[in-house]
């Protein structure tokens, strides 16, 4: 599994039609509508990138919500290969985006084969917020927490409706974290 491969599917989950998540997601309602709607969102992608995975890799075991962990990827009892745990954040702060890698980095303290990745969703209000964005995950990653460089991509784009709404950016992050 790679960094790459776990953001293309969340832009497939995102994508599909008749999502209304997706939709309240890209409209700002997981920023405006307070932490009860972030968390339905959240909890929703994590839900449909579950069964996804759970259908790439129908021998391992996927767990929701283990040991304070989004997803858990578990491998068959005579596969040596670790377990693989997966973070999602959808607007977060520097401070829960550090606290998410400090998660990964505890995933597995007797895996020294575990594998973390941090999936962070955010909407930008404008093109030149991108590299801030960037930037603030970055700064968030613990030392050398970071393995493989975040891929950023443009998912989608709502141009201004005439209610004072500004063009907004869906940018999918997705990094591996050192853990173990």
């Amino acid at each position: 599994m790679t960094s790459g491969r776990l953001r293309d599917m969340v832009i497939k989950i995102l994508n599909r039609k008749g999502n209304k998540y997706a939709k309240q997601l890209l409209m700002g309602e997981c920023v405006s509508g307070g932490k009860k709607k972030q968390q339905k969102i959240e909890n929703w992608v994590q839900v449909e990138l579950a069964k996804d995975l759970k259908g790439a890799w129908p021998n391992h075991v996927v767990v929701i919500e283990e040991g304070n962990t989004d997803i858990v990827i578990k491998p068959p009892q005579n596969v040596l290969s670790g377990h693989v745990g997966i973070e999602l954040k959808i607007q977060g702060t520097r401070g829960s985006l550090y606290h998410d890698w400090q998660k990964l980095s505890n995933f597995s303290i007797n895996n020294a084969d575990a594998r973390g990745f941090l999936i962070a969703l955010v909407l930008c209000k404008a093109k030149d917020r991108y590299e801030s964005w960037e930037k603030a995950i970055y700064a968030s990653a613990p030392l050398k927490a970071i393995r493989e460089k975040f891929e950023f991509c443009k998912l989608k784009t709502i141009e201004p409706d005439g209610k004072g709404r500004r063009m907004k950016v869906l940018g999918v992050f997705c990094g591996e974290a050192l853990v173990g």
